[in-house]
């Protein structure tokens, strides 16, 4: 026996000894070197009169203790063991010296690239080639989803199971090559997510398909320069980005109220189902599903009055003018009718609840929306005229600071100072004059 195999028995006689190597090889692992202080704790008298022994240190009454590299090294050479070096002993024990963590980091890095290039090199869709070469070169639009991939890959490492984050980038580039909006067209998630993965709720909130679709479509956007641009709505941020996908939520039951809207088709043609309830002079719901078929939108006299309530709807469904209900907050069938009559340079007169949420729907209303825009029945004379009685509790009023809005200003303050909400329902200006 040699005399490294000499130590390397001496130090297996103690559990001690393996605690106090492992320690230093994780020391060895940050440092790239033996150096550092390894806390051992004592499970026994034994373990500890064996470090006694070697380190030829007293620990009588102690716990644990802290072993440094110089200690170690000194106590080696002053040993039967004079000569065996501390690497060796660590190289012999585990089999190799441990990765230096810089070392680590490299080899981690270059496997990345790695694999980006690679994955480069069999994708032919241009968007997902763009999206591929801008991780791989850290452009700044890509360093969102940069951040979310290195985050997966870094766990990946650690655990192995890097060929399920290879799937999770191949499916990134699959998103990308087959979203429905690069054909001018749109289709129901579910449909897309089995077309994609055989699996219809691949992409539904709450599993891990849902936030690799968002960080595809963010990057979409970021790519594009489109904004948030749904203030105090965060509910709204993902139906609205899932649209800029070509990607439909709800598309049924998301809908909005309409009368007296003429509507064109892509070929320029009137809508004909449109073009009757014109007629007829009757309203209906359009859901979200038929609106995004629509290219433009043609209203009475170029402005649309927008109500928040249906019963206030119902009451101004009456010749030739054109009213729309969003019906309390605006979804995305709202928002996505809004940009056509935006498209449209449509002045659009809103009017809504004179309470702290009405306020703010206005208000966010008129911030999204890039056209003529003016409130209706909003003002300070309305509310009083409301006759408010509901009380309005802290928790709400503390709405009214986010109202910036000018014309605001003074109904907010009434609010306020009063706590009582005023409805549309109860302003004589609507059943008296409603043309006004």
């Amino acid at each position: 026996m040699n005399q490294l195999e000499d130590c390397l028995a001496y130090f297996r006689e103690n559990p001690v000894f393996g605690r106090l190597l492992q320690g230093f090889w994780r020391k060895y692992a940050s440092y790239g070197r033996f150096e550092g202080s390894v806390q051992v704790t004592f499970r026994d008298r034994e373990e500890r009169e064996s470090l006694e022994g070697f380190l030829q240190k007293n620990f009588q009454g102690r716990k644990k203790t802290s072993v440094s590299a110089r200690l170690f090294t000194k106590a080696l050479a002053e040993s039967r063991f004079t000569g065996v070096e501390p690497e060796a002993i660590l190289e012999a024990w585990f089999g190799a010296l441990p990765q230096t963590r810089a070392s680590q980091r490299g080899e981690k890095k270059e496997a990345w690239q790695r694999f980006f290039r690679k994955q480069l090199t069999e994708t032919e869709d241009e968007l997902a080639c763009s999206w591929l070469t801008g991780i791989l070169e850290e452009n700044p639009k890509t360093e969102p989803s940069r951040r979310v991939f290195l985050r997966e890959w870094n766990r990946a490492w650690e655990t192995g199971r890097r060929d399920t984050f290879e799937d999770g980038v191949r499916l990134a580039c699959r998103i990308l090559e087959n979203l429905p909006i690069r054909q001018e067209q749109y289709l129901p998630l579910p449909v897309f997510a089995a077309r994609l993965t055989g699996d219809p709720h691949a992409f539904d909130r709450g599993r891990a398909g849902s936030g690799l679709l968002n960080c595809m479509l963010a990057w979409c956007q970021e790519r594009k320069g489109i904004q948030k641009d749904l203030p105090d709505q965060a509910s709204l941020v993902r139906q609205q980005r899932l649209l800029t996908g070509g990607l439909l939520v709800d598309e049924m039951s998301n809908g909005v109220l309409v009368y007296g809207l003429e509507a064109f088709g892509e070929d320029g043609a009137a809508h004909p189902g449109m073009a009757g309830f014109l007629q007829t002079q009757e309203a209906l719901q359009v859901p979200l599903g038929v609106l995004v078929r629509w290219k433009r939108v043609r209203c009475f006299g170029e402005e649309a009055f927008i109500v928040e309530n249906p019963s206030l709807f119902a009451r101004l469904c009456k010749g030739r003018r054109t009213v729309l209900c969003f019906n309390g907050q605006p979804r995305l069938a709202a928002i996505f009718l809004l940009k056509l009559l935006e498209r449209e340079k449509i002045h659009v007169r809103y009017g809504g609840d004179l309470d702290p949420e009405g306020l703010q729907i206005a208000q966010n209303l008129k911030q999204l929306y890039d056209g003529p825009f003016s409130f209706w029945h909003m003002d300070l004379e309305d509310y009083r005229s409301s006759h408010p009685r509901v009380a309005i509790s802290e928790r709400r009023l503390k709405i009214l600071e986010r109202i910036r809005e000018p014309e605001l200003l003074a109904t907010a303050e009434a609010i306020r100072k009063k706590k009582k909400a005023g409805y549309q329902e109860n302003i004589p200006a609507f059943w008296n004059r409603p043309e006004k």
